[in-house]
């Protein structure tokens, strides 16, 4: 199995009182909204290293979809640093 960045984007609506506010709510609520959105999905790349992992993934991270268990360094047969 090989490795695959995927960006996930959805919209939500938020009631706040200024942007601020709407970002605070957005924030609290976005785990809720996950589950009621019609995401879109775009592969973004292949992963090939940990060096390319971005928003916080590094290799010690389990991805999605794998055995629950197995981590990215080992996937990658990488070292962690």
């Amino acid at each position: 199995m090989k490795l695959y960045e995927v960006s996930v984007e959805f919209t939500m609506v938020v009631q706040a009182g200024d942007e601020e506010d709407a970002w605070d709510v957005a924030r609290e609520n976005v785990r809720d909204a996950v589950g009621d959105a019609d995401p879109h999905l775009h592969v973004v790349r292949r992963v090939t290293g940990a060096a390319q992992l971005r928003d916080g993934w590094d290799g010690m991270c389990i991805p999605y979809g794998g055995d629950g268990n197995t981590r990215i360094k080992d996937i990658l047969g990488e070292a962690t640093e």
